[in-house]
């Protein structure tokens, strides 16, 4: 299980049940690492702001983030961390690395345009 406050995606049920649930769904793919918790870090205060959108961890060393890593085959384990972005249960975008909080509210802004209600306050 990862350290953060986000919700956590550690078996098959809880997979598809976050894509059954939720309209917009952004699953942060990774490790306890250098890289990966900044992300981690500033998706806790996103999650905050687009109030339309589950944002959920998943570890890459978890046997479920299969479901994730075929998507970024061979990167997926030396470009963590992996985020994806699904819109309907279907994946509408992906990025690998860390990235700032400007970069994933206007990843999130750009692949949910119409639907995201929330009010954005950036940094």
């Amino acid at each position: 299980m990862l350290y953060t406050n986000l919700k956590h995606i550690e078996t098959s049920a809880s997979f598809t049940a976050a894509l059954r649930d939720h309209r917009h769904v952004v699953v942060v793919c990774g490790r306890m690492g250098v890289q990966s918790v900044p992300v981690y870090r500033i998706v806790e205060v996103i999650e905050q702001q687009l109030t339309d959108v589950a944002f959920f961890d998943m570890e890459i060393d978890n046997p479920v983030s299969a479901v994730v890593t075929i998507l970024f085959e061979p990167d997926s384990a030396t470009s963590l961390p992996l985020v994806i972005y699904y819109r309907n249960g279907v994946v509408v975008g992906q990025t690998t690395g860390v990235q700032t909080q400007k970069e994933i509210i206007s990843n999130c802004t750009n692949l949910f345009p119409a639907e995201l209600k929330s009010v954005l306050v950036q940094n």
